[in-house]
């Protein structure tokens, strides 16, 4: 419904498993989603209770983990972080 395609179509499950992932793992507490419409593109945010930044690793070829920063790197057109009264939001542009 919301006219998106081609790349943002691909990549916003990717992304959005790689955040809730990355939120389970090393967060507590509740977990929020949001997708919102940016003209042609979409901004994902995730949101934990977790005070921790994220930060892109070193994870070798072959560790069980590790990689998932560097996959929102390179989908996105630019990511972030965002602190709230309660944690944190993992916010990332995708474009259409």
């Amino acid at each position: 419904r919301w006219h998106t395609t081609g790349r943002a179509l691909d990549d916003v499950p990717l992304l959005v498993s790689e955040l809730v992932t990355n939120a389970v793992r090393f967060a507590a507490g509740p977990i929020t989603v949001r997708l919102i419409r940016t003209g042609h593109g979409l901004l994902c945010e995730v949101g934990d209770t977790g005070n921790g930044r994220p930060r892109l690793s070193r994870g070798g070829l072959l560790d069980d983990g590790g990689r998932g920063l560097h996959i929102l790197h390179r989908l996105t057109t630019r990511w972030g972080v965002r602190w709230t009264d309660t944690g944190k939001v993992v916010w990332a542009d995708v474009a259409g």
